[in-house]
């Protein structure tokens, strides 16, 4: 009895003793795996504050600096002649940015404009990064891009064995002495990275929550024929998809029914006046004879159609009018046109297959339409514009409501 009542007593201990344990074992499992999650939860903090700035040491912020400024240098005879050539200040023709691009490409750099509407000098160069970065490789590339200010960035791309990419932009301008400095510099890590079929290179900066901006940059890689490149200058480019709803939606000579001609008037006298509507000139609507000739140099339509469509007035003798505004002509995101091809119809006209690129929501074929033009002489007629099916044709808010 006397053995049987010990063995109980240390049977006891021994429970109580375990149970200590076994506790002891819990909390110091759940100490360790709330260390892990802490951890955890800083090292995610850290990559999601690394893909939105991540900090550039001294030494190698002025060696980027020195070589920004020099490969600036390297066109500032150039950049000094064009803006004297500019009819507009601080802001440089379409001929002169491919002017500076063409001269940064003789010295040696990626170049190409902010908006790729040139192609890009010595695209080879990236092409070779690109390789390397998907095969995990540690590689390094600098793309230049002019803006029609005369300002340019300069792009640092480095990847490493991991396929992750950082990225460095240096953004440089003018001063009053027409010497190049950087205006700032800013390094993270490519929170969304690539590479389309087409050649287009889409990276995104992460944008914390709260903060209205967009870290998106849409690059051309790959160079697009010079001959369509001029037919989009030509044809599609002026028009555009702001502030209008011509290449929106599918009309032809037959039927113009959904064109919104009183808010493409506007578009139409920027192309010709190279200004937009003065409103006080127009207090009252646009006259008849002024928007009907805009209209008809443009386009074959009967003068009764258009007044019709239009909502003209007949006793004011005007045509309704709103004037282009933030208010009602704000877009959100670029579209930016680009002939991909076209084809001689034998009759006089010409139809180009057109891609929307939208850099921001990483497309290069947002989507497809095909506009034809009827060429004579030095003028031409917008014929018909049809649309691809399967493409995210955006919504039209017309500004003037007459005929819609």
């Amino acid at each position: 009895m006397r053995l049987k009542g010990v063995m109980m007593c240390v049977t006891a201990v021994s429970l109580i003793l375990g149970g200590c344990g076994d506790k002891a074992k819990q909390e110091s499992d759940v100490a360790v795996k709330a260390d892990v999650a802490e951890a955890e939860d800083q090292e995610a903090v850290k990559d999601e504050n690394n893909y939105y700035e991540m900090e550039i040491p001294a030494d190698e912020a002025e060696t980027l600096t020195e070589a920004a400024v020099q490969a600036a240098k390297s066109c500032q005879d150039l950049f000094i002649q064009a803006r004297k050539n500019s009819s507009k200040e601080d802001v440089l023709s379409m001929e002169n940015v491919a002017a500076l691009v063409k001269k940064m490409g003789s010295q040696g750099y990626a170049a190409l404009d902010n908006r790729n509407r040139e192609n890009m000098e010595n695209y080879q160069l990236v092409e070779k990064f690109l390789v390397s970065q998907e095969k995990k490789e540690e590689a390094a590339i600098s793309v230049y891009r002019i803006h029609q200010d005369g300002g340019m960035d300069k792009t640092d791309f480095a990847s490493d064995d991991t396929g992750a990419v950082t990225v460095t932009n240096t953004i440089i301008d003018w001063n009053k002495k027409q010497e190049p400095y950087v205006v700032d510099m800013v390094r993270y890590q490519a929170w969304k990275w690539e590479y389309t079929k087409k050649g287009y290179l889409f990276y995104e900066r992460y944008i914390p929550d709260g903060m209205e901006a967009d870290g998106t940059v849409g690059i051309r890689v790959l160079p697009l024929d010079e001959e369509l490149r001029k037919l989009c200058e030509d044809y599609i480019e002026p028009i555009g998809y702001e502030a209008n709803n011509l290449f929106l939606v599918e009309w032809d000579e037959e039927n113009f029914q959904q064109v919104n001609f009183n808010d493409l008037y506007d578009i139409l006298y920027r192309i010709d006046q190279g200004s937009l509507p003065d409103s006080t000139q127009y207090p009252n609507g646009i006259g008849r004879s002024e928007f009907e000739d805009l209209i008809g140099k443009y386009f074959s339509i009967p003068a009764e159609q258009l007044r019709e469509q239009a909502g003209y007035n007949s006793q004011t003798g005007t045509y309704p009018w709103t004037q282009i505004a933030g208010s009602n002509a704000a877009v959100l995101v670029e579209r930016d046109p680009e002939v991909v091809d076209y084809g001689d119809n034998g009759d006089g006209t010409i139809t180009m297959t057109v891609d929307v690129v939208c850099p921001q929501l990483k497309k290069d074929k947002l989507f497809s339409h095909q506009v034809t033009v009827r060429k004579a002489d030095d003028d031409f007629l917008y014929v018909s514009n049809t649309i691809e099916q399967g493409g995210e044709v955006p919504p039209y808010t017309p500004r003037t409501a007459a005929g819609q």
